[in-house]
Formats: C-alpha cells, sequence, structure tokens
C-alpha cells in the first residue's frame, strides 16, 4: 500500500510561481484523499495570500497557515510539518514543480525498501519560466545508502528537497531557524544520524533558478560574503559527532574572507578536498576527540544551551590551544557577547552576521551568472584549480580584534526597561500615525533627506525595536563614526577635564538602542565620547561652567544621546530638542526609556517648554514662534552638523530668531560642499553675539568648531 503524502509549500513572495507549483502536485495520480498540501505563507508583501486562497478553493485537500512576520523558510517548513497529518513528507519550494507521474513511484519505492528518506535522481534546472530548456544534474549512487560524506563528495550527492518519514524527521533538531541553509543544514543532520536514505532511479524534478531580476538566497548571501559562515552553521548541530580534524580544520579556516568559488576558497571546497583525501566526516564510537576539538564542541553546547558565561570560558581555553583568536573563534565571541547582551537566541546569527556586513569584515564576491555556453570552459577552469592549495591562515586584522572587544563589553551597559521601551514605542508610533500629516516642515527638509525621512517612518510604524542603533539606517543617520585616534584624542580631553572617575559616569552607556560599544575603558560608544567632546570643549574653551547652564536648546539631536549626557552633567537642567518629526519621537521613546516617562514631554502636548524636563519638539511652522516665545533666552544653543546639514530657509528661520535668543552658541559644522552647499553660512552670526572660538577640528578636517555668546565678557 502507498503510504499518504502531505506537500509542505512555504510561501513567501510567490505569486508568479506558487500555481505552477501546486498543479504539478495533482498530475501524480494519487487521489485527492491520499495527499494533502499545506501552504505556509511567510509573512509575503506581495499578493502572495491572494494567490493561495484563490487556489484552496479549487481543490478540497489543500490547508493554509500564516505568518505574520517574516521568520525564514526553516521556520515555514516546520510549521507545516507540525501540523502535517500523513506519515510522508516532502517540502517543495513555491517556485519549483514536481513531474508528472513522478511522486506515487517514489512513495512506493520508499516503502518497499523500509527507507527513511527517498531523493530524486535527476534534477532539472531551467530558468525563469522556459521549463523546456533545461539543464540535467544527476544523483548517480544507485546501489547504497547515501552518507554524509557524499554530500560533499564531487561530483557530490544533491538531496535539497527528498521525501522522509514524520517519524525520521523527530529524530532530528529540525530545520533550522536562524540562518538560510536550512534544507542543507537538516540534509546534513538526517544523514549524521545514519537514517536510510536512497535516491529512486530514473525518477525527475524541475528545479527553477536564474529567474530574471531576482537573485536566489544563495546569491545573496554569497554576495554578503556569508557562504563559508552559512556552511559551519550548517554543520553545527551536529558537532559533537564530528571527527577532531574536520572541527580543526573549520577553527582554522579564514570563514571570513575565503568566500567564493574555488575549491579551497569557502569552508565547502574544504570539506570536499578533506573528504577526497579518503578521510570521514564522523567520529567513530571508539575515538576521542582531540582537547581542542572536545573544548570547541563544549563551547558550541554552552552557546546552544544560552550558557554564555561558561560558553565564554572555553573560548578562552580554545584561544589558548590555538594561539590566537581564527576567524571562526573570533566569530564564536561576537555570538557569545550578542547572548550576553541579551539579544534573544534566534536573533544572534542574523545581528551578528548583519554586524559583519556592515563593518566590511567580510570579503563580498560578486555573484556572476555563468552563460549556459561557458559552463564546459568553467570546468575545466575549475579543475585546473584544484591542484591549487590555500593552507595559509591570514592573521586576524587588529579591527577585528577590536570589534569583538566592542562586542563583548555591551555585557556592561546599563540595564534599561526594555518593557516600558516597548510599550512606549508602540504608543508614541500610534500617536505618529495620527499626527504625521499635521506637521508642516516641509521647506525645512533638504530633498537628500526626503528618502531617508520615509525610510525611518517605516522603522518607526513597524515597531521601533530595542536594539534600533544596530539599524543600518538609524546607525548610519543618527551615530558618529570616527577613526580610533580621533576618538583617543577627544577621551584625553574628556580624561583631563573631568578625571576617570566622573568621566566614566558620564559615559556610561545605556542599554536602550543596544549601541556597539568600543571603548573598554568608559564602557561606551564612540558616540557618546564625541557627543561629550563637544560639550568639554566648548566649557574649556569659554570658560564656562556646564553644571551653571541650566537651559540648553539643541537643533537636530539624534536619538537623543546628547541630551542624555547633558543632564548627566546637570540633571535639574531644562533640554528642549528640536528636530524632524520622525527623530523627535525616537527621541521621545530614547529618553524616557533612560530617565522615565516624567522626565520627558512632548511640545505637542504641553505647546510650552516645561522647567527641569526634556522637551521634544517636532520642527513644524505652527510652532516655531511658540516655542521662540516660550524658552526664555536659553543659557546654550547646540547644532552639531544639523544646522549645516540644512537649507537655506532652515539656517535662515534660525538667524532671524537669534537662535531663540541664546546666551551662548556651540556650532559644529562642515566645509561647503556639493551636497551641503550652505554650510559655511552659519559662520555669519546676528550681530549680537561675538565670537570666541573658530577653528577646524583638528581630528576631523575640513569640520570646524564655532562658539559664541551675547556676553562680551565671555
Amino acid at each position: 500500500m502507498t503510504p499518504k503524502l502531505s506537500i509542505i509549500i512555504p510561501c513567501y513572495n510567490c505569486e508568479k510561481t506558487l500555481e505552477e507549483a501546486v498543479a504539478s502536485c495533482y498530475t501524480q495520480d494519487i487521489p485527492d484523499d491520499e495527499f494533502e498540501i499545506i501552504m505556509v505563507d511567510d509573512g509575503s508583501s506581495d499578493d502572495t495570500r491572494q494567490v493561495m486562497k484563490s487556489v484552496a478553493t479549487k481543490y478540497s485537500n489543500i490547508s493554509l497557515l500564516f505568518h505574520e512576520v517574516n521568520k525564514g523558510g526553516g521556520a515555514a517548513r516546520n510549521t507545516g510539518i507540525r501540523t502535517a497529518k500523513n506519515e510522508i513528507i516532502y517540502c517543495l519550494d513555491s517556485d519549483n514543480f514536481f513531474a508528472p507521474r513522478s511522486v506515487r513511484p517514489m512513495l512506493k519505492f520508499l516503502a518497499e525498501n523500509n527507507l527513511d528518506g527517498a531523493a530524486f535522481y535527476e534534477r532539472r534546472f531551467f530558468s525563469n519560466s522556459n521549463s523546456r530548456s533545461f539543464e540535467c544534474r544527476y544523483n548517480q549512487i544507485l546501489d547504497r545508502d547515501i552518507t554524509i560524506e557524499d554530500l560533499f563528495s564531487e561530483p557530490n550527492i544533491m538531496l535539497d528537497n527528498f521525501f522522509y518519514t514524520k517519524r525520521a524527521y523527530g529524530q532530528t533538531n529540525t530545520y533550522p531557524e536562524h540562518h538560510g541553509f536550512d534544507t542543507q543544514t537538516f540534509e546534513i543532520d538526517f544523514l549524521a544520524r545514519k537514517l536510510e536514505v536512497r535516491i529512486f532511479p530514473k525518477s525527475i524534478f524541475y528545479h527553477r533558478q536564474n529567474q530574471t531580476g531576482h537573485k536566489s538566497y544563495y546569491e545573496r548571501e554569497y554576495e554578503r560574503g556569508l557562504i563559508s559562515i552559512n556552511t559551519y552553521l550548517a554543520l553545527e548541530p551536529i558537532m559533537q559527532t564530528l571527527h577532531s580534524d574536520v572541527i580543526e580544520l573549520m577553527i582554522f579556516f579564514d570563514i571570513y574572507k575565503k568566500n567564493f568559488h574555488r575549491r579551497d576558497a569557502q569552508l565547502r571546497g574544504a570539506l570536499t578536498s578533506y573528504v577526497q583525501s579518503g578521510k570521514s566526516l564522523l567520529i567513530e564510537n571508539s575515538e576521542l576527540q582531540s582537547p581542542l576539538a572536545a573544548t570547541y564542541v563544549t563551547m558550541c553546547t554552552h552557546t546552544r544551551n544560552a550558557e554564555y558565561p561558561e560558553a565564554l570560558t572555553e573560548l578562552e581555553k580554545c584561544i589558548r590551544f590555538t594561539g590566537k583568536e581564527t576567524p571562526l573563534l573570533h566569530y564564536m565571541r561576537l555570538r557569545i557577547s550578542y547572548g550576553l547582551e541579551g539579544i534573544r537566541a534566534h536573533e544572534i546569527d542574523k545581528e551578528v552576521a548583519s554586524f559583519l556586513v556592515e563593518e566590511n569584515l567580510l570579503h563580498q564576491p560578486k555573484y556572476k551568472r555563468m552563460p549556459r555556453i561557458l559552463k564546459p570552459l568553467h570546468k575545466i577552469y575549475l579543475h585546473i584549480l584544484t591542484s591549487l592549495t590555500m593552507n595559509k591562515i591570514v592573521a586576524l586584522p587588529t579591527k577585528i580584534k577590536r570589534r569583538a572587544l566592542s562586542l563583548f563589553i555591551s555585557f556592561f551597559l546599563h540595564k534599561d526597561n526594555e518593557e516600558l521601551f516597548v510599550k512606549t514605542a508602540q504608543s508614541a508610533a500610534e500617536t505618529y500615525a495620527n499626527k504625521k500629516n499635521t506637521y508642516d516642515y516641509a521647506e525645512f527638509l533638504m530633498p537628500s533627506w526626503k528618502n531617508n525621512t520615509e525610510e525611518i517612518e517605516a522603522i518607526f510604524l513597524a515597531g521601533l525595536p530595542f536594539s534600533f542603533l544596530r539599524n543600518q539606517m538609524l546607525k548610519q543617520t543618527m551615530f558618529a563614526h570616527l577613526p580610533k585616534i580621533a576618538t583617543e584624542i577627544q577621551k584625553k580631553l574628556i580624561t583631563d577635564f573631568y578625571g576617570k572617575s566622573e568621566a566614566q559616569s558620564l559615559l556610561h552607556e545605556n542599554s536602550a538602542g543596544k549601541p556597539i560599544l568600543n571603548d573598554f575603558q568608559y564602557k561606551t560608544s564612540g558616540n557618546s565620547i564625541h557627543h561629550l567632546y563637544h560639550f568639554t570643549k566648548f566649557s574649556k574653551e569659554t570658560k564656562t561652567p556646564l553644571k551653571e547652564l541650566n537651559s540648553v536648546v539643541e537643533f537636530g539631536g539624534g536619538y537623543g544621546n546628547a541630551a542624555k549626557i547633558f543632564r548627566k552633567i546637570n540633571a535639574n537642567a531644562t533640554y528642549t530638542i528640536v528636530d524632524i518629526p520622525i527623530f523627535s519621537y525616537i527621541q521621545f521613546v530614547y529618553l524616557s526609556t533612560v530617565f522615565g516617562p516624567d522626565k520627558v514631554v512632548m511640545f505637542d502636548d504641553t505647546e510650552k517648554i516645561i522647567k527641569g524636563k526634556i522637551n521634544i519638539v517636532p520642527l513644524h511652522k505652527g510652532y516655531v514662534q511658540k516655542l521662540n516665545s516660550s524658552l526664555n533666552a536659553p543659557d546654550l544653543f547646540i547644532s552639531t552638523w544639523a544646522l549645516s546639514e540644512t537649507n537655506e530657509a532652515t539656517q535662515s528661520m534660525i538667524k532671524k530668531l537669534n537662535y531663540f535668543n541664546s546666551k551662548s552658541i556651540l556650532l559644529a559644522y562642515q566645509k561647503a560642499s556639493d551636497a551641503f552647499t550652505f554650510s559655511q553660512n552659519i559662520e555669519d552670526l546676528p550681530a549680537e553675539y561675538h565670537k570666541i572660538y573658530q577653528s577646524e577640528i583638528a581630528h576631523q578636517k575640513e569640520n570646524f568648531y564655532l562658539f559664541a555668546s551675547k556676553d562680551k565678557n565671555v
């Protein structure tokens, strides 16, 4: 009797290909009551859900499941399998399809041979919608069970998606949900458990690739430089069963720089070379792992169990064994550090990958699709390259070691109330959505900022994450990025001016935003050093005690970091931030989390400045005069690059208001350029101000400070 089948179709933005995939399931000469289709939408943003619902009306054996947010292919597969009713499982990707009458013989083959799994013999790779023109690839081992080494042979076996029993699935770690090599990881895990899988002769499957205008997941990961890292992650679930030589090969392999298509120029190729030398990937029952491999396995176990302090201890032991922090050990340090920061386990690998990409620590090759006519020549070229060896391990750059330390010291962050942050962010998003169209500030917005503002709005309205400073757009627009030498110069002045103890108190970071720290001495970010330096430099050059400044107005406040630092200097000061509305709401969420909701007010609600509070003022023509009359001559006006990066209309407005009649002015700005035509216009101050200090910033060429005061005695 042919066993019943559950076909799981993970769906994500597949409106153009889904119907063809589903239709192929009904060309198999299998009665509808002997199989089911479970489609799982993984948070699609196109019309996939509508296509799913339409298709489901045509057949009685289709079930629909929905993820409200994108969780990845592994999560979609697991969701479908959990609800599957039948004995045999097959995960059909939404852009592939079965050949007619190919499934029933596979099911019969699997049952008659009492197998745990069965895979296709022939895969026909086609481009776009032209399935009549294809390139074949064959799984040619037909006389025995498939082993894990076959996955790394030359040519290698490609199980990809295959038929397997639900019982066998229950013996695995299921599909991983923290990275995108889910099918590769699953097949490795499956075979490492010595489950019986065979190839069914003369079976055919159609695999779509190279869609015009669409990059596959592999291509995207390849261009991000993550191919070797993903190969490692695919092997990590079976780490305790791997041979010591395999573990040590990975430890000493440069997973950061070896990420391109050559035999030993990516981790999978290195493993292929290892297997072709006749060695086994798995340890035999009687074998013991080497001290380094055993320690590494222990570290992985602690990491998997979220026992991060213990994992860190084992990591340091590994480094003592190796004599250096290799790329893989550095990668593990990052993962452990993120765990110590409180990042959820299933999010850590995505966060680390984003960090590595953002910091340009990976070799990121361009994926070039090979024209079919050139593929035979390319195979000859690759064959020649197999004679080359790349055994030299590239020493870790200093920057990598520094960044690893930066993440580790995040453990020392002041822990803010994440629940309060989320609640405040949700409420603020609702308010902003209702009020954003009432703010009149278009004439003050530079064209170059329009797209940035729209992207930041989308992030905010979708739910500002607690780790928002890890978002590339927010990090780019709100965080200072200075060379280490510049930060050291700034830190020296701060240390000399305040002394180490007070400097540490002023600079100690908060966990809200999850800023990346890069100074172990003060447990802080370069951004906070940068902001405190502005105030310190102003105080030093003007001989103005900062604690005597009881009212400050800042134009352009980022996420509120300068305000946070100044309130540590003078906790009772009235601090006002004027900014683009979306930034104002981010400042409100951040500062309410850091200081408490009772310390921060929105000008929308009060329409006046509240003494002793942090006042958040969205830039709006209707608020300008009310704000000016309510400020009552602040002690200091500050704008560091925000005013110089605005247009002429904004600068003219601020000058006409005499910088809100502030007694002193602190400006930082850049040399005029095509991007910021009016930046140096701010050097022309109203007549009542006299310049106290104006100079190029020594550690930031073509950037300047200008300090001024109404008091000629200053």
